[in-house]
């Protein structure tokens, strides 16, 4: 009999099984480790399109403000009732969610330097169904040029 030829299938049967163990092992401990990650475009289309207009309305709103308030004494004040105006207009007229609301808390770090208004928005943007829901923190910063 050739012992030599029966050791190392042996040795090959072994160490194969030894490998089939350690990746079920692995594959057993990281199983318990994965999170749950729901990849549907669709959720992410919503939340960007709400993104998208609150974008044009926000640029817009601060247009139009700007163009009013450019010759008052107290700009910043008329300013911001301005935005606050036509924000309110823009809500009532258009179907917007509560969310555009939001940025009105931002007028409270409403920037003017260099002949330029800077309004800065950090506000979570919610998208939900029956079964999902999807929270994107929507962070933009708008500046415009004071003519």
């Amino acid at each position: 009999m050739n012992k030599k030829g029966e050791t190392s299938i042996t040795l090959l049967v072994l160490m194969t099984v030894l490998l089939v163990g350690a990746t079920l092992f692995l594959f057993v401990v990281d199983s318990a480790n994965i999170k749950e990650e729901i990849s549907d475009g669709r959720f992410l289309d919503e939340i960007y399109v709400k993104e998208e207009k609150l974008d044009f309305y926000v640029n817009e709103i601060m247009e139009s403000s700007i163009e009013k308030s450019k010759n008052s004494l107290n700009f910043k004040e008329d300013f911001v009732g301005n935005f606050s105006y036509e924000l309110e207009k823009c809500k009532k007229s258009e179907e917007l969610d509560d969310e555009f609301l939001q940025i009105l808390n931002a007028l409270n770090d409403l920037e003017i330097a260099n002949e330029k208004v800077i309004l800065r928005v950090n506000f979570p943007i919610k998208y939900e169904t029956d079964s999902f829901k999807a929270v994107h923190q929507y962070t933009k910063t708008f500046e415009k040029e004071v003519k």
